[in-house]
């Protein structure tokens, strides 16, 4: 029964009801652009600053990164301190921050987590008021992270939402997100907005050491 019950969950994309399509579908009047993802971070901002026609350094930015299946997600993208060449991006004390080093492996909050499981990590701590009450997400990445690491890692975020919507929903109205107002529908999207921030000088994470290997007593 376990097993079929995570299967099910998984099936988030399949087909959206009309609340979910409102929530995490993006507006047409949000800018899409896509990534090099092995840029550096100067560069990087430079390249987004240039495409959206906007100075990073005066407000916040949402746009939508274009991810290889032409899926999309939002994003957000900020710098507080410009001054003499230093960027120092905006940090949240109720973030989840979630890391990719060289090798594609995960952390979040420096727990290492499967790729896979991310989704199921979300579901369980956005809007947990039992534990931090994580409200947003950010992702960190180097330059040599594979690409479909990093993709890969947008859209199991983006599914964890889902499942939180729909977990929250439940909780908060007794009701399946789909069967809510629009009124409670907003209250929702106030608390937990499906932005995700890039984090783009986020020191690199080390590989994981390696798994010791048994030893056998000699008869």
């Amino acid at each position: 029964m376990l097993f079929f019950a995570a299967c099910d969950r998984l099936k988030v994309e399949d087909a959206f009801c009309a609340n979910e399509k409102r929530v995490f579908s993006l507006p047409d009047s949000l800018q899409k652009i896509t990534l090099d993802y092995q840029l550096e971070a100067k560069p990087l901002m430079s390249y987004i600053e240039k495409q959206l026609g906007i100075d990073l350094c005066q407000k916040p930015a949402n746009f939508g990164v274009i991810l290889a299946n032409n899926n999309a997600v939002t994003v957000q993208l900020h710098k507080i301190f410009c001054v003499d060449g230093i960027i120092s991006c905006f940090i949240r004390r109720d973030e989840a921050q979630i890391s990719l080093n060289k090798e594609g492996v995960l952390l979040v909050e420096q727990e290492l987590v499967a790729i896979d499981s991310i989704t199921y990590w979300l579901e369980a701590n956005l809007l947990n008021r039992k534990k931090i009450n994580y409200k947003k997400t950010s992702l960190s990445w180097e330059t040599d992270t594979p690409k479909d690491s990093i993709e890969k890692t947008f859209v199991n975020i983006k599914k964890g939402y889902v499942l939180s919507y729909r977990k929250r929903t439940t909780e908060f109205f007794k009701k399946t997100i789909c069967d809510v107002s629009s009124h409670q529908l907003d209250s929702l999207q106030k608390l937990l907005p499906l932005t995700i921030r890039l984090e783009l000088n986020k020191f690199p994470i080390p590989p994981p050491p390696p798994i010791p290997e048994k030893t056998t007593n000699s008869p």
